[in-house]
């Protein structure tokens, strides 16, 4: 049932009830000037459930992960790999490893373990070639923007959820921050640390372009946390100083000699990179498989991606992540999206199981709740499938709440109170 008049409806939650219908929700609340909705079909017949603000552009947060892999695997398909291409061109002492970036997100993901590793194998063969003094060279222009999206919030470049796509990723473009030292734990030469203390809550700071991160206010108990790397190929060329000991920097201009090796580095199935992004919520992951959609510019991939997708209806969508805050689709735009691919085991397959939003149910109930969440402040989405007992998609659901007041823990209750009457 659609609302008459959306924009000033009061919805509310009840972790009591398990009346089916989103408005049946009665206490606690999303909070006054909440918005919330909701679009439940049947997968077999295309039927719709139930509805509510379904034509309503909501910002979807994580939830747009869902989209962006649903896309990529339908193109592409869950077998596809990028592909890096890597030449060793030199002579007998010295030599330049010039690599030909794909905007794979995986080289060395701590995520995605990978045996030998990409660095392995470059280190192993400057090592066989007896390379004393090495040129890295890094193509990677065709991939436009690169690094964080003027849409950002500029809080989020400096944390770990702010790792930025380029055409060349590295270890998940991160670097690991000891709180005790407040020294990076990799050979960042090239990034530095300026502490401002003081008796207001821990934070950090960093301009999109500076490699310079500002840690601010009281220090927290834990050992370590992962930072954004704006330089992944700078980071790359340290570690292969550091382990073929031999002179190495940053080339940008042709490459002289003859080609000696040349390998081909193909990542882990898209399946699986999809699996892990939607787990994790990984955004530099879901805009890299947003970027493959393309030959490299995001505009091409986000044209592709509406194309692809009639039924989407209102909507702006600005990257694969989730992360811009003026991203907006509707209820039931996503939902016929997660519809025409639930016949789709591979797609299915890489959803995550909604654990954490019905951690007080069963776990035979958590299992049947395949459901991809978004979140960032004052919004809480989810989107997915339920399945039968057989484990076979039976209902796609997506509810989305924005202008969220109330604490994260009651409107977590009552959305899994709501799904919970959905199985």
């Amino acid at each position: 049932m659609e609302n008459q008049n959306p924009m000033r409806t009061r919805v509310y939650f009840t972790i009591l009830s398990l009346v089916v219908g989103l408005v049946a929700w009665a206490a606690p609340n999303c909070g006054k000037g909440a918005m919330v909705g909701c679009w439940v079909a049947d997968v077999a017949s295309g039927n719709v459930l139930e509805q509510s603000n379904a034509s309503v552009a909501f910002t979807p947060a994580s939830t747009l992960k869902t989209l962006t892999c649903a896309s990529a695997m339908r193109v592409l398909g869950a077998n596809w790999r990028w592909q890096t291409s890597i030449a060793f061109v030199g002579g007998k002492s010295e030599g330049s490893v010039v690599i030909n970036a794909s905007g794979d997100p995986t080289l060395d993901s701590r995520f995605l373990l990978q045996r030998p590793g990409f660095t392995d194998t470059i280190v192993a063969t400057v090592k066989a070639l007896g390379w004393k003094k090495v040129a890295v060279t890094i193509r990677d222009s065709r991939f436009t923007p690169s690094g964080p999206l003027p849409q950002w919030m500029i809080e989020d470049v400096p944390w770990d959820f702010g790792a930025a796509f380029q055409g060349f990723n590295y270890y998940d473009n991160l670097l690991t921050l000891n709180l005790k030292t407040l020294k990076i734990t990799q050979p960042a030469d090239y990034f530095s640390i300026l502490r401002q203390p003081s008796d207001e809550d821990f934070d950090l700071w960093r301009d999109p372009l500076s490699t310079t991160l500002i840690v601010k206010g009281k220090i927290p108990g834990k050992a370590s946390i992962d930072v954004s790397n704006p330089k992944p190929q700078q980071l790359l060329c340290n570690i292969l100083r550091y382990r073929t000991k031999a002179t190495t920097t940053l080339h940008f201009g042709p490459c002289q000699g003859d080609t000696l090796r040349r390998i081909t580095w193909r990542s882990p199935v898209l399946s699986e990179v999809c699996r892990s992004l939607l787990k994790r919520s990984d955004n530099l992951m879901a805009d890299a498989t947003l970027r493959a959609l393309s030959t490299g510019a995001l505009a091409d991939a986000l044209d592709k991606e509406l194309k692809m997708w009639p039924d989407l209806g209102a909507c702006r969508i600005q990257d694969g992540s989730g992360l811009i805050r003026s991203n907006c689709v509707t209820p039931q735009g996503l939902g016929k999206v997660l519809l025409a691919m639930a016949s789709k085991a591979d797609f299915v397959d890489v959803m995550p199981v909604a654990n954490s939003l019905m951690r007080d149910y069963s776990a035979a109930k958590q299992k049947r709740c395949l459901l991809k969440s978004g979140s960032m402040t004052g919004v809480r989405c989810y989107a997915g499938y339920i399945l039968d007992t057989k484990g076979k998609p039976k209902k796609v659901v997506v509810v989305m709440a924005n202008n969220v007041t109330a604490p994260s823990a009651d409107v977590r209750k009552g959305i899994a109170a709501w799904v919970n009457s959905l199985l």
